[in-house]
C-alpha cells in the first residue's frame, strides 16, 4: 500500500510541475502579446508633414492627400504620389522625418535669439 502511495504520489508531483511549467509559458504568451498590442497603434498616426516627400512641393491642405506606411499617415500634395510613394516608401518616410528634424530644430534656434 505504501508503494502505491507513493507512486502516487511522485505522479502528482510530476503533473503538478508539469502543469506549472504549462502555465508559466502561457503566462511568457500572454505578457508578450500585451506588449506587442501595446507597441503597434491601433489608428495609424498623420505624421504632419507640410512638404510632399514625392515632389518637394509645399501642402495646401494637409490630409487631403494621404498615404499610409507603417501606421504612420504622410500627406502628399496630390493624389498622384501616392503611387510614386508606395514604390519606394522608406526613401519618402526618411525625407519626411528629415523635413519634421529641421522644423523642431527651427523653433528652438528662434527662441533663443
Amino acid at each position: 500500500m505504501f508503494k502505491k502511495l507513493g507512486l502516487l504520489a511522485v505522479a502528482v508531483a510530476l503533473l503538478s510541475a508539469v502543469g506549472v511549467a504549462m502555465a508559466q509559458e502561457e503566462a511568457k504568451t500572454v505578457t508578450a502579446g500585451a506588449v506587442v498590442e501595446a507597441t503597434v497603434p491601433a489608428v495609424a498616426v498623420n505624421v504632419g508633414n507640410k512638404i510632399c516627400p514625392v515632389s518637394g512641393v509645399k501642402i495646401e491642405k494637409l490630409g487631403e492627400n494621404t498615404v499610409e506606411y507603417q501606421g504612420k499617415v504622410y500627406n502628399l500634395c496630390d493624389p498622384a504620389g501616392k503611387d510614386e510613394f508606395l514604390k519606394d516608401p522608406d526613401k519618402y518616410a526618411a525625407k519626411v522625418a528629415e523635413e519634421m528634424a529641421k522644423e523642431q530644430v527651427a523653433p528652438a534656434v528662434q527662441m533663443q535669439q
